[in-house]
């Protein structure tokens, strides 16, 4: 972690997220990125609701700012590459706001999300929270203008067949990536392969994101995508997601709820590679 990032929310995007960047509440895709053309981001305030689920762990998540970092974002064969010049709100002059009590219910289960000393909210606990399919609701009450609620399903657990990657292989960047997951029922979301660099290395930080249908049972990164990543420390992380944007008052608040795809023993599925 680099110094001055927020312990608690890094547990939510780091430890159980497999490195995941949070730049995406923060990021403003200018219309010319459809044209594959950088274009600048300028944030205003914002927030992201951060559900996280693996097979043996959860951490949810909050964090309301006024402003985000730095980036340019750029449509690369069907993918969005963001690159971010600051690592997240932490690190510019933004800081968090506590807006009132968040409140995560799953099924029938009922997680409020303590506030931590940085303004952030976070819980975290062992096992699985959900299966796919169960109702989630994130309820945040707070000031006129402030208190939203959002409903959806829990997205689909998957298991990812490939790539099978030894943890600290190294993997070239000329040759498209395969991915592939079985699912196990219809199932709900979609799914999401995320390659990174090191998150813990220099600016900018770099992240591509491809989006693929759950009962596709396979998709692609193209070498085109892979190439915008630098070459060195850096990884993958393939989840089956559910995500949307807010507008709530002044903001856009970004709720992502997504379970992160079970590996192949002896693979990674998160920072855990070496780009070449």
């Amino acid at each position: 972690m680099k110094a001055g990032r927020s312990a608690s929310f890094a547990l939510v995007v780091s430890s159980l997220a497999c490195g995941r960047v949070a730049a995406d509440p923060v990021v403003v895709v200018d219309p010319m990125a459809d044209a594959g053309v950088d274009a600048p981001g300028v944030a205003r305030s914002g927030g992201l609701v951060s559900l996280a689920n693996t097979d043996t762990d959860w951490a949810f998540g909050a964090m309301f700012y006024g402003s985000g970092p730095s980036c340019t974002v750029a449509r690369v064969d069907g993918c969005d590459v963001s690159s971010c010049f600051s690592w997240y709100p932490w690190d510019t002059p933004a800081r968090f706001e506590a807006i009132g009590a968040v409140e995560v219910t799953v099924g029938t289960t009922v997680v409020d999300l303590a506030l931590q000393k940085d303004a952030t909210y976070v819980s975290t606990g062992l096992g699985r929270l959900w299966n796919g399919g169960e109702p989630l609701r994130a309820h945040v009450s707070g000031s006129a203008g402030t208190s939203f609620d959002f409903m959806t399903l829990a997205p689909s657990l998957v298991t990812l067949t490939a790539p099978v990657i030894p943890v600290g292989a190294t993997v070239p960047r000329r040759n498209p990536l395969q991915v592939a997951w079985a699912v196990p029922d219809a199932g709900e979301g979609a799914i999401v392969a995320e390659v990174v660099n090191d998150p813990n290395g220099p600016l900018p930080a770099v992240r591509a994101r491809c989006t693929f249908a759950l009962q596709d049972g396979h998709g692609e990164i193209p070498a085109s995508v892979l190439q915008r990543l630098p070459a060195g420390p850096g990884g993958i992380l393939v989840t089956s997601s559910i995500e949307s944007t807010l507008p709530v008052g002044d903001r856009d608040v970004r709720f992502e709820a997504f379970s992160v795809a079970i590996g192949p023993p002896g693979a990674t599925n998160g920072i855990t590679l070496v780009w070449e």
